[in-house]
């Protein structure tokens, strides 16, 4: 799924793949006009073409869905053409296409979504006293894992009061449900699909619930259970009220959803899109226009200071001649965001 999220090094994989297993059917989802991935494809060539010429390099039998099914309106279907044109032509002011077809808010919805972590931490701030939350923690929360962690989780059995226990994994960007805290433990809940033979089903004794029956197999899906120390839920987990923007893509939204930092520099067009499309209901999707937090240049500097650092290192390790006059600086870096390459046009 996202096919073009990925970067040349899961590509090159991934082609491999794909030609030492030509008994497969392997299949691939993704559009150039929605997020791109951290790392740069290329600096000759103009991200989308080489992007789609990467992935038709692997992919060459391709089709183009044309019916955006996301939307549950066949006035979305018609208007989305329209909105992807404005949207994502850059002759045309971002806040006039926003005005066009969309209202603003200084208030989060249901669902809000962010390109800063800080931002987002922010929204579920405020989110959490407009629901009157006074606990750190409080049953029914939603949280939203910030890396892998494989750990124990354990399924209830229709036919034991002694649960299943099973080695478990809480992905990245996955929510969980707070279902139990004590003083040191929080207990998450997650929902795992699986598909069975459905002559199979009588076999199965996990509590479960059956969601759809095709072609003799049936799509079942089970709850998981993980209790965790409460030190791991702080430091891998938090509040799912507001998505980042690449946390929230490939997922549904049926509910209302507040889009933050439009406007902020380093937030694309394609982020933008991204993030909108994320909606059932283009009428339920809203700009944010109240205060946001400052930007923290001194939290990107760090970052490029350290980055800098790995490459002169990298250097010494190669024996390379390091020109300490002439090596790029965070200073440098910083300055470069907004201008232009001087081959290829690009955009830094």
């Amino acid at each position: 799924d996202e096919i073009f999220n990925n970067d040349l090094i899961i590509l090159n994989k991934i082609k491999h793949y794909v030609e030492e297993n030509p008994d497969k059917i392997i299949l691939a989802t993704g559009d150039t006009d929605q997020n791109k991935p951290v790392n740069l494809l290329s600096t000759e060539i103009e991200h989308k073409e080489y992007a789609y010429h990467c992935v038709s390099m692997i992919f060459p039998n391709q089709i183009k869905l044309k019916i955006n099914k996301r939307l549950d309106s066949e006035e979305g279907r018609k208007l989305i053409e329209d909105v992807k044109t404005d949207f994502l032509d850059k002759k045309i002011p971002l806040i006039k296409s926003i005005e066009k077809y969309f209202e603003f808010t200084d208030h989060p919805s249901d669902n809000n979504t962010s390109y800063r972590n800080e931002v987002a931490e922010d929204v579920s701030r405020t989110k959490r006293k407009l629901l009157g939350k006074t606990s750190e923690y409080e049953l029914g929360e939603k949280l939203l894992c910030k890396d892998y962690i494989k750990t124990t989780g354990f399924i209830k059995l229709q036919s034991s009061d002694e649960p299943k226990k099973m080695t478990y994994k809480c992905n990245k960007n996955c929510s969980y449900i707070i279902t139990e805290i004590t003083d040191d433990t929080i207990t998450i809940k997650d929902t795992y699909n699986d598909i069975v033979a459905t002559e199979n089903l009588i076999n199965i004794n996990e509590e479960y619930n059956v969601i759809r029956t095709k072609n003799n197999h049936t799509v079942i899906s089970f709850d998981v259970f993980i209790t965790l120390p409460i030190y791991l839920i702080k430091s891998k987990f938090t509040y799912a009220y507001c998505r980042t923007g690449d946390s929230i893509q490939g997922i549904t939204i049926n509910t209302a959803i507040t889009i933050y930092d439009w406007n902020f520099y380093y937030a694309s067009r394609e982020w933008v899109w991204t993030a909108l499309t994320r909606a059932t209901d283009f009428n339920k999707v809203y700009f944010y226009n109240g205060k946001s937090p400052e930007f923290d240049h001194e939290r990107l500097r760090s970052y490029f200071k350290k980055k800098v650092a790995g490459y002169i290192d990298q250097d010494k390790q190669a024996k390379r001649k390091i020109d300490k006059e002439n090596y790029v600086t965070a200073d440098w870096m910083i300055d470069a965001f907004g201008s232009n390459c001087c081959r290829c046009k690009c955009t830094f």
